[in-house]
């Protein structure tokens, strides 16, 4: 009776892990195509076309670009978040951030919302 009982949980255990797997491999492919998405729009708001952005770049994208704006409102992040985001991610104070770290640090911004608090608390 044990032995049936431990087939039965056991089982009912792998079908709820196979919907969690593909739940996770879904949010991993919906990450790389934002990601894509976003770093092209990196690349269309850098207007002096350096590979980087600089503050007054992602604050004319921000008014300019649709698109761009829509993406940072979902984050709940506004214009105003613009500086504190680019602060924090110049962490050499050359003035510039590097398209791939700036999608990278959004998408960790976003999955991690305990992180993006502890980095507004700090600034």
């Amino acid at each position: 009776m044990n032995l049936i009982l431990a087939v039965i949980v056991e089982k009912a255990s792998e079908a709820k892990e196979r919907p969690l797997k593909e739940e996770a491999l879904k949010k991993e492919r919906d990450f790389m195509r934002a990601s894509d998405k976003l770093f092209s729009m990196c690349a269309q708001l850098d207007q002096d076309g350096s590979g980087n952005l600089t503050m007054q770049e992602l604050w004319q994208g921000f008014r300019s670009n649709p698109d761009f704006s829509s993406i940072m409102a979902c984050m709940d992040m506004g214009e105003n978040d613009l500086e504190v985001i680019f602060h924090i991610l110049d962490s050499d104070g050359s003035s510039t951030i590097d398209y791939k770290e700036f999608v990278d640090q959004i998408h960790m911004m976003k999955t991690r919302e305990s992180h993006t608090l502890l980095i507004f608390i700090k600034f």
